[in-house]
């Protein structure tokens, strides 16, 4: 009996250094997996967008394109704006983001909500009066829409 008390009191250290330093790992664990997380969607940018932003809206028909509503109504958001880069938020569905960059007379707009993940991407080029859109493929637009997403991530902890 006196030897197994020997064995328990030499090892119950070793034990309590590893459980505390497994509760250490795990811990560090946590926090990365949610920093990463969080680093990877649009919420911050939306909320600035919501105290910050400027009044806009989008016209029926081109929500609908999109895919956002099929109101008869325009859609109010809340734009940020930095030279030819626009983050909108709905101010209806505060989810709802519309991320924009124009070159020329091409305008590409990619939806997507506070998790950040693409749902549609349209072209449209201002020189076509009418019938200007053009549907992007997701697996085509992914890189270019992760720039749009990481600038807007970048400028709002600015």
């Amino acid at each position: 009996m006196n030897r197994q008390l020997d064995i328990v009191s030499r090892l119950a250290p070793r034990l309590r250094m590893q459980a505390s330093l497994y509760f250490v790992v795990l811990a560090v664990l946590t926090l990365l997996t949610n920093v990463s997380a969080d680093e990877n969607t649009l919420e911050g940018v939306a909320a600035k967008a919501l105290r910050e932003g400027k009044d806009a809206s989008l016209n029926a028909f081109f929500a609908e394109q999109l895919g956002i509503a099929s109101a008869k109504q325009a859609i109010p958001l809340k734009r940020l704006k930095v030279e030819s880069n626009v983050f909108n938020v709905s101010v209806t569905d505060r989810r709802t983001i519309i991320l924009s960059v124009q070159a020329k007379n091409l305008t590409t707009y990619y939806l997507t909500d506070t998790s950040g993940q693409l749902k549609k991407a349209i072209i449209n080029d201002s020189a076509v009066a009418n019938g200007g859109l053009t549907n992007i493929p997701l697996n085509r637009a992914e890189a270019a829409f992760k720039e749009q997403k990481s600038f807007w991530q970048k400028h709002s902890k600015k």
